[in-house]
């Protein structure tokens, strides 16, 4: 971190272990409360998300802000309580369309779905596919199936949850048992909820 003024990193966490995460973080904190401005550019909206509060994404037509979770409760997101039981579920699959074709996924091999720009995302593994429906819509239809809203942008599979990552006393993250061990935001609101459908002290 050269004295700089503003600060501008590239992919600081892109490739690195949690222990290198956790330093940058905490070296980011004393950056900010030192009232230094800092950019950082990445590539992955999860950095974005787990590195700052304010977060866009670079368009053909210029910036636009990403969507963050403020910390407040959404009082439409279901509780811990509403996700039931995977033994009464019924038949179902969730249609992705590609070009000229429908893809037709198993809720179970799905690792998460992301909003963007106002639209749900699929992701399996490193791709991703695009749903005709927005995360609230798709949400409720899956809820039967083990998935929960952990972040204001993200519903994961709880079924493809390995970790629980704590980077400071406000700041999660899950860790999700795919090929790319994707991390996705856990919304501190939603931490007792992680922990209460888990059983963890």
């Amino acid at each position: 971190m050269s004295d700089t003024y503003p600060m501008v990193f590239q992919e600081p966490i892109h490739g690195v272990d949690i222990k290198t995460i956790n330093i940058f973080i905490s070296m980011l904190k004393k950056i900010t409360d030192n009232k230094v401005p800092a950019l950082i550019l990445v590539s992955n909206i999860e950095h974005a998300l787990l590195l700052s509060d304010v977060a866009y994404r670079l368009r053909e037509n210029g910036l636009q802000e990403i969507e963050v979770d403020n910390g407040e409760k959404d009082e439409s997101a279901p509780d811990a309580e509403t996700v039931s039981t995977l033994s009464t579920a019924k038949l179902f699959k969730i249609p992705a369309k590609i070009d000229d074709k429908v893809i037709l996924f198993d809720p179970m091999e799905i690792d998460y779905i992301e909003s963007q720009e106002g639209k749900a995302m699929i992701v399996v593994n490193h791709e991703s596919f695009s749903l005709d429906s927005t995360l609230a819509e798709i949400e409720k239809k899956l809820e039967v199936y083990g998935f929960y809203r952990c972040h204001r942008s993200y519903i994961v599979n709880l079924q493809k949850v390995r970790e629980i990552i704590t980077w400071s006393k406000n700041t999660y993250s899950l860790r999700i048992d795919n090929q790319p061990k994707s991390t996705i935001p856990l919304a501190r609101t939603k931490m007792q909820g992680i922990q209460d459908m888990f059983n963890l002290k």
